[in-house]
């Protein structure tokens, strides 16, 4: 009696514990995202998701589109890109460099805290300094920070325009043959090359 009862119970955890992957996942992921999109493309389902950010939704559709821009022919090599910090891990910030590969300023500052214990300085000016790009609106200081970390991108998405001051981002179009080149729009995502005068 008892073997068998212990193999009934031993199927009804192992039932009990299989409902959450199966259920949960769904659930746990509407916190954040459109759950519409199935299938085995790990980033395909940014075109048609929509983001729940705390300061406001982001239509996942124009990062992606502007994403294959710039895995596309168009960018060679690994150039660095500026992009937009979130103050919380887990979130839709340094989203470009995650699905392009390319390196950019700062990634997710806790993990980079953990990774450079005794350097966590280094990971807070970063932090600063991506800020200061693109809140200032002085043109020096924006100018400083992309040549101090070799900068060729800038990215302005959603994210960024939610993020960011007004003030700050309307310097770039402005920077326009001083320095940047307007080199891919959408409707909601510029892409400005930097090629500034040493």
């Amino acid at each position: 009696m008892w073997p068998g009862f212990g193999r009934l119970l031993l199927l009804v955890l192992v039932a009990g514990v299989s409902v959450f992957p199966v259920m949960g996942a769904r659930v746990r992921l509407a916190e954040r995202f459109s759950t519409a999109f199935t299938g085995l493309n790990g980033a395909q389902y940014m075109e048609s998701a929509v983001y729940f950010d705390e300061h406001g939704p982001i239509n996942l559709h124009w990062d992606w589109v502007a994403i294959q821009w710039l895995r596309g022919k168009d960018v060679e090599g690994s150039p660095v890109i500026a992009e937009g910090n979130t103050t919380h891990n887990y979130r839709w910030g340094s989203r470009v460099s995650i699905y392009t590969g390319l390196p950019t300023i700062v990634g997710w500052g806790w993990h980079q805290t953990q990774q450079r214990s005794g350097e966590e300085w280094a990971v807070t000016r970063r932090l600063e300094d991506l800020a200061a790009l693109y809140n200032t609106t002085d043109v020096g200081r924006a100018e400083s920070v992309l040549r101090d970390y070799g900068v060729k991108y800038i990215y302005v998405g959603e994210l960024e325009r939610l993020y960011y001051s007004r003030d700050g981002l309307a310097k770039f179009p402005r920077m326009v043959d001083k320095g940047l080149t307007l080199v891919y729009s959408n409707p909601k995502v510029d892409i400005y090359q930097v090629d500034l005068a040493p």
